[in-house]
């Protein structure tokens, strides 16, 4: 039966499970998702709005705008571990349930924080904000025409309504802080008496209370949203499949969230697996925020397409059971090769790893020479050929773009030319270090420097006893301007128009403590400060520990400076990373006559997705 006090139709069959569509109401649906009555299944993802969406909700439901449809099953659902939606009564909880929600949990958790004060945000209509607009629009408040124009015309971007941490009594802040919760309006008879309240303590808002933010900003009133209901016969294999079929909110549903849903029906909660694995694993945790690369290793163990797009229909719960322990073992390894032998620091962060692309494919091929059981010489080859494949895809950037195709093809050619029976890819073959002027920290290439700082076990500039950069046993670290960007600007011939301090060839890992205190002042004064702690040979050893040799040093200290030995200071830098470089991975650098092209900064998802 549908919810009470909607309207039926005739239902129909489709795909073999039969659906009603019904007209219910938004404000009462929602009370059912707070006190319980309707509830979701467990394989339903958290809720994510964030706020200004809820914010773009209540303008939509106050302008009595579409809000879209719902799905919802009929039944408890008890075989689908039916959950409370996230503010919802406590008593919700022990509430029999008659309806799951499948699709529209993000309109109706909204609806319940902006209905009930009881989650972590609540939701306030502006009155000072609404009266500076009022003015500054010339509205008459004595007119219907005017405010109803007026209420027309403002919308979510004129910032009347804004969100804050909870309180336990909003209703105080309507008088202190001219604040109205959103829970207030959304019922009639605590919208009068908080407007009668309202207009006694300041008698100068009564036309905008009563005139405009009564008869157009309450939400008691019942518009009709269509749901179409599920039969409660239908199997929950087919449940799993509507779920990962139809999506009426637009926000598309990711690969892992598809996955979920899919493998639910067979008893197999992924979402709790793979956070089992967060709280077991040393590296994991900061190799997989979104449990995708747990499935695309999962897809290359079983031999089966990793496109992440392509993981829900290849991740059938017989090929997760049998792969999703080796596959997490081999990204545990993977994590602790990367960190011991390329400075990665995969037990701090993941932040250092160019692209989490190599991830997948590099764990398998990790694991398959770990199953051909080499030792001495051939392992250390094995190793040596994996260290030049991170290398060189982060120099190339070989993961930009085309992210599918590479993995599947260096993963074949790596391990065939470990087992000596395929010659070095050809993309590593020609792999150069490119020019490093204008590269960023956090490109590709920056982030692969940054391994390379972190690996040479550098210390803070002002107390050597400091480890510093990312690795367990280092002091808070962050990310230095050697030459301090204001500091520039004061340069001789400096112009700012096309001069930039913001380069990776300007940046060294520093203690917090030691970067606060060397804003903005000269690289010599830093070198003065450091000094008094360091004989001059043990610091000029140090800086040559972040690639700063001798002679950029020396330029460091000169008591007056150019913006032409500014960027003296970058080439004698980039010189130092390159030839180490060379001396450790064997890759030769660009010529100097080659483009020195900007880095490019694609998000890896939307060029794959394309």
């Amino acid at each position: 039966m549908p919810p009470q006090g909607s309207r039926s139709y005739p239902f129909c069959t489709a795909g073999g499970y039969d659906m009603g569509a019904t007209i219910g109401n938004f404000r009462d649906l929602v009370r059912k998702a707070y006190e319980g009555e309707l509830k979701l299944p467990g394989f339903q993802r958290t809720f994510r709005w964030r706020p200004d969406k809820v914010v773009k909700l209540y303008d939509s439901l106050r302008l009595k705008y579409p809000i879209g449809s719902f799905l919802f099953l009929q039944g408890n659902g008890e075989l689908l571990a039916p959950r409370v939606f996230n503010g919802s009564a406590v008593e919700a909880v022990d509430k029999q349930t008659s309806f799951l929600v499948l699709d529209g949990q993000q309109r109706l958790t909204s609806g319940v924080h902006l209905f009930y004060p009881s989650g972590k945000r609540q939701y306030f209509i502006d009155l000072n904000k609404l009266d500076a607009l009022v003015t500054e629009q010339s509205v008459d408040l004595e007119s219907e025409t005017s405010v109803a124009d007026f209420c027309a015309s403002i919308d979510f971007e004129d910032g009347y309504l804004i969100s804050k941490n909870a309180v336990t009594d909003p209703r105080s802040l309507l008088i202190n802080n001219d604040l109205l919760c959103t829970s207030i309006v959304t019922n009639a008879i605590s919208f009068n008496v908080a407007s009668s309240d309202y207009v006694e303590a300041k008698p100068g808002r009564k036309n905008l209370m009563l005139r405009l933010v009564q008869p157009h900003f309450s939400l008691h009133e019942n518009d009709g949203v269509p749901h179409i209901d599920i039969d409660e016969k239908t199997s929950i294999s087919a449940i799993s499949r509507i779920f990962t079929t139809l999506n009426t909110t637009g926000q598309m549903l990711t690969p892992f969230e598809l996955v979920v849903a899919s493998l639910f029906p067979s008893k197999i909660d992924l979402q709790k697996e793979v956070n089992d694995f967060r709280s077991e694993g040393k590296y994991y945790p900061q190799m997989d925020s979104t449990g995708e690369i747990l499935l695309q290793t999962i897809a290359m163990s079983a031999g089966v397409d990793q496109k992440k797009s392509n993981l829900p229909k290849e991740i059938t719960a017989p090929i997760y059971v049998q792969h999703k322990k080796v596959a997490f073992l081999a990204l545990e390894d993977l994590g602790e090769f990367l960190t011991a032998n390329l400075g990665c620091g995969l037990n701090i962060t993941g932040s250092l790893v160019p692209y989490d692309a190599i991830y997948a494919p590099m764990a398998r091929a990790l694991q398959h020479v770990k199953d051909k059981g080499l030792t001495g010489p051939d392992l250390a080859e094995a190793h040596r050929k994996l260290r030049l494949w991170f290398a060189a895809s982060a120099l190339t950037q070989r993961y930009q773009e085309g992210v599918h195709n590479k993995q599947t093809r260096d993963f074949k050619e790596m391990v065939a030319w470990i087992d000596g029976n395929g010659s070095r890819p050809d993309w590593i073959a020609q792999a150069q270090t490119p020019s490093l002027r204008n590269k960023s920290f956090d490109g590709a290439v920056g982030k692969f420097i940054q391994c390379c700082i972190n690996q040479r076990d550098p210390r803070d500039p002002v107390v050597l006893a400091h480890k510093v950069g990312f690795r367990t046993d280092a002091m808070t670290t962050e990310k230095h301007h050697i030459y301090p960007s204001k500091f520039v600007q004061h340069l001789n011939g400096w112009d700012k128009k096309v001069d930039k301090a913001d380069t990776l060839l300007n940046m060294m890992f520093v203690e917090r403590g030691t970067n606060k205190s060397w804003l903005n002042a000269d690289p010599r004064n830093h070198i003065n400060e450091a000094k008094k702690n360091l004989a001059e040979q043990a610091l000029v050893e140090n800086y040559r520990l972040q690639f700063i040799p001798p002679a950029g040093f020396e330029l460091l200290t000169r008591p007056e400076k150019t913006t032409e030995e500014f960027y003296e200071f970058l080439e004698l830098r980039q010189a130092e990373i390159r030839k180490w470089i060379t001396d450790h991975f064997g890759i030769a650098h660009q010529d100097a006559s080659a483009p020195d092209d900007d880095e490019l900064s694609l998000d890896e998802e939307l060029v794959e997705a394309a």
